[in-house]
């Protein structure tokens, strides 16, 4: 209950987190082995994330997820830049990837592969500056203001929340067109 608690605030705020209950329309955060379980048991598609600091998920993890979703239609994975080729200090996730593509080939399921830049917080998007709703989101995407508030080193929060605030939005470009951003971390 506590990690479903924190959770539900970092995505929306410690008001919604403390209400104990998920609203019609929003994400549901799950937490726990059988919580997991049971929602795979009715899931259509699924979203795979990595970074090449953690490396790709494990063959043995996605192959559960495969098991245990009969219903799935179409899976994506979150990779980086470069297709994760690795670097001196990087993971590789070319192996993930692959496996990926081989499980969804073999079970006949739809695979998107998104190869992304830096991923950061994630925030309100557009606050409300002044009036009676100042502090407020004016729209309702990302994480909650309070996933800022998680931030303790100063340099980390102020360079977020400025990449968060100047960098709505994405460019999608189809194949798999940019190499690495710096071959030793990559």
């Amino acid at each position: 209950e506590k990690n479903l608690k924190r959770a539900r605030a970092l995505m929306y705020g410690r008001t919604y987190a403390e209400a104990g209950r998920d609203e019609r329309g929003r994400a549901v955060p799950i937490c726990g082995v059988d919580a997991i379980e049971s929602a795979l048991e009715s899931c259509e598609a699924a979203i795979f994330c990595c970074d090449s600091t953690s490396g790709p998920p494990t063959d043995a993890g996605m192959r559960a997820v495969f098991e245990s979703a009969p219903k799935l239609k179409h899976v994506a994975m979150l990779s980086t830049l470069g297709g994760g080729k690795g670097g001196l200090l990087a993971k590789s996730l070319a192996s993930g990837e692959a496996t990926l593509a081989q499980l969804c080939s073999s079970s006949g399921v739809a695979l998107s592969l998104v190869r992304a830049g830096a991923l950061k917080g994630g925030g309100p998007g557009e606050i409300q500056r002044q009036g009676t709703d100042a502090g407020k989101a004016l729209t309702d995407f990302g994480l909650s203001s309070y996933y800022y508030d998680t931030l303790v080193d100063l340099s980390l929060a102020t360079t977020t929340m400025a990449y968060d605030r100047f960098t709505l939005g994405a460019t999608v470009l189809p194949g798999d067109p940019l190499g690495m951003p710096n071959p030793l971390l990559a």
